[in-house]
């Protein structure tokens, strides 16, 4: 070995001590991107702490357009998958229960649930009285309001009557409602904070709850870089040692079994 190394020229030497400060400068420059990814990371997750807050503090928004339709928005909230269950195991039970196939939350990007309440001042047009005999009649109404983009509402109804022993009686009336109510749903960011609206044309509907939680994936889940084996070839230009003894300049392939460790993966 040491005569080996009596044969290498200073040219020898001097490419090992710039392969050297090489390997040396590639491991600063990683750490250096590593710490810049985990300063954004850092940033990125007191965003999201923070807009997770304000969406617990926030209430339904609601704008009314010049039509009288409405818009209702509420901040949204972002949870890792690992997060909502478990601190939301009820939360995400209610949703399983009610979308019924929800069987892994890895394949959910968001969830969304509202509440709407609908009031309805409906005025017939004009009854049909339909009498059967001198004591007992029915009456019945309809109604068909079309408040356009496809909203509608349909309202139909008949009561029986009487009259005896000089008294009014009425028997329960059967009634019937048909709503055709058409919603309007986007998630958008204001301000640096994310938010869901809802919109509608349909009179008299106001929104009660409005929940929108979209799933994310922290550094927890982002793959890391690893050490240890790998196959590959490659081919350049530099230096080959000649019979264990000899060193020579020119192209080189080669193909074989490398182990690189966790700093010089990029």
């Amino acid at each position: 070995m040491i005569n080996f190394l009596k044969t290498m020229n200073k040219s020898v030497y001097t490419f090992i001590a710039m392969l050297v400060v090489i390997l040396l400068f590639l491991k600063q420059c990683n750490s250096i991107e590593n710490l810049k990814n985990e300063k954004e990371m850092a940033q990125k997750e007191a965003k999201r702490a923070m807009n997770n807050l304000l969406a617990e503090q926030d209430s339904v928004r609601v704008l009314i357009k010049e039509n009288g339709g409405i818009v209702a928005s509420k901040r949204s909230f972002e949870y890792t998958i690992d997060e909502l269950q478990d601190n939301n195991k009820e939360l995400v039970a209610e949703y399983k229960e009610a979308l019924g196939d929800i069987k892994n939350l890895k394949d959910v990007n968001s969830l969304l649930k509202t509440e709407i309440a609908v009031i309805s001042n409906v005025k017939s047009d004009p009854s049909v009285i339909t009498q059967h005999s001198d004591t007992s009649a029915t009456i019945a109404f309809e109604k068909l309001d079309d408040f356009g983009k496809g909203n509608s509402r349909k309202f139909k109804g008949s009561v029986a009557v009487a009259y005896n022993d000089k008294k009014f009686s009425a028997e329960p009336g059967q009634f019937e409602i048909t709503q055709n109510i058409k919603l309007y749903a986007m998630t958008d960011e204001k301000d640096g904070m994310k938010q869901i609206r809802i919109a509608t044309d349909y009179p008299g509907i106001t929104f009660g709850e409005i929940e929108n939680i979209n799933l994310i994936n922290n550094k927890l889940n982002k793959p890391e870089k690893k050490a240890g084996w790998s196959i590959g070839m490659g081919m350049g230009y530099g230096f080959s040692l000649v019979n264990g003894q000899a060193i020579q300049t020119g192209p080189n392939l080669s193909i074989g079994l490398f182990w690189s460790p966790k700093w010089l993966r990029f």
